[in-house]
C-alpha cells in the first residue's frame, strides 16, 4: 500500500518544497490491521522520505519494468549527441539551456537511438550531479549550464598550444584543440567552448573574438 506515496514524496524533495499535506485520513490504515504495515503506513511513509530517512514501511511488491523501447529523437541535434557514444551516456542539452537532456540507448536489435527528456521547471540538467537539480544546488556557480561532450575532428598543428595542459579555443569558439593530444574538437550545436571551465555551454554564456 505504502508504495503508492514513494512518487509524491520523492518528488516533495526534488522540488525543495516545504513539505506534504493529505487531503482524506480515510484511505489510510489508521488501525494497522488492513495491511500489515504498521499503522498510517502512507503518512508515516512520507514522512520518512521527506526528512531524509530510510522509510520505515517498505513496499511488498516490485514494480515491473516496461520492456517498450522509447520513443527515439530524430532530429539532427539529438542525433549528434550520440553520434559517438557507444554505450549508454546522459548528456545535458545546451541548446535550451540544459532543460532538458539527450539519452543516448542501445535497442535490443542493437540500434543506436537518442531519447529527449525534459527537466521539471524549473530545474536543469547537471551531468556532473546525473540528475535534474535547481541552480542553487550546484556548488561551482560557474558550471550551470554545461556538458562534457565534444566532437572530434581533424588535428592540427600546435603552434598555438604553447602549454601542453591548455584548450585553445578558434576565434569562434565553436571548435577547441586540447593540447595535450593535439586533437581538435567540435562543440554540440548551439553552444561554445568556454575556456575556464574548459566544457562547453550555450553560446550567449561565451564572449568569444570576431
Amino acid at each position: 500500500m505504502a508504495r503508492i506515496i514513494y512518487n509524491p514524496a520523492e518528488y516533495v524533495n526534488e522540488m525543495d518544497l516545504g513539505g506534504a499535506m493529505f487531503w482524506t485520513m480515510d484511505l489510510d490504515d489508521f488501525r494497522g490491521d488492513k495491511c500489515n504495515e504498521g499503522k498510517f503506513p502512507l503518512i508515516n511513509t512520507a514522512k520518512d522520505i521527506v526528512n531524509g530517512k530510510e522509510p520505515s514501511t517498505k513496499p511488498t511488491t516490485t514494480r515491473t519494468t516496461p520492456t517498450t523501447t522509447p520513443k527515439p529523437d530524430q532530429t539532427d541535434t539529438a542525433g549528434s549527441y550520440c553520434l559517438y557514444s557507444k554505450e549508454k551516456q546522459i548528456y545535458a542539452n545546451v541548446s535550451n539551456n540544459c532543460q532538458s537532456y539527450y539519452e543516448c540507448l542501445t535497442t535490443p536489435s542493437g540500434k543506436q537511438i537518442t531519447v529527449s527528456r525534459k527537466c521539471p521547471t524549473p530545474l536543469i540538467y547537471s551531468e556532473d550531479k546525473k540528475k535534474c537539480v535547481k541552480e542553487k544546488e550546484l556548488n561551482d556557480v560557474q558550471i550551470k549550464c554545461s556538458t562534457k561532450l565534444r566532437f572530434p575532428t581533424t588535428s592540427i598543428s600546435s603552434t598555438n598550444c604553447w602549454d601542453p595542459s591548455s584548450f585553445v579555443a578558434d576565434t569562434k569558439c565553436r571548435f577547441f584543440t586540447d593540447c595535450s593530444t593535439k586533437q581538435r574538437y567540435e562543440c554540440p550545436p548551439d553552444s561554445s567552448f568556454a575556456s575556464n571551465l574548459k566544457r562547453c555551454v550555450p553560446q550567449q554564456n561565451v564572449q568569444c573574438w570576431s
